[in-house]
């Protein structure tokens, strides 16, 4: 869960490639600014430390509501608040320090 929305695992397409789809949580207020600003950066940067954008969704479900997600890259080896808050604290000083430099 981000301070958003949720993060979903999806399958896309015939290929079957994998892909993280963030759905926005619209009732939360600043959701859909944070939602077009989100979209608007990560579509044009490109960073190795970055997951690209494949697409993004906007949609109405099946009672009337409307829906906003974004669709990434699948990276199997978790997300960042697992990295830094979970996986971090029984890793040695010198693998925090060599993961903390990658990701600036």
């Amino acid at each position: 869960m981000g301070s958003f929305g949720s993060v979903y695992k999806g399958i896309l397409g015939q290929d079957e490639r994998l892909a993280a789809v963030k759905v926005l949580n619209l009732q939360q207020r600043g959701a859909t600014k944070c939602f077009v600003a989100e979209y608007k950066v990560l579509r044009k940067i490109q960073h190795r430390n970055l997951l690209s954008i494949i697409t993004s969704c906007l949609s109405i479900d099946h009672i009337g509501n409307e829906i906003k997600a974004l669709v990434f890259e699948y990276m199997s080896n978790g997300n960042l608040d697992n990295w830094l808050h979970h996986k971090c604290k029984s890793s040695s000083f010198r693998d925090r320090l060599d993961f903390s430099n990658g990701c600036g």
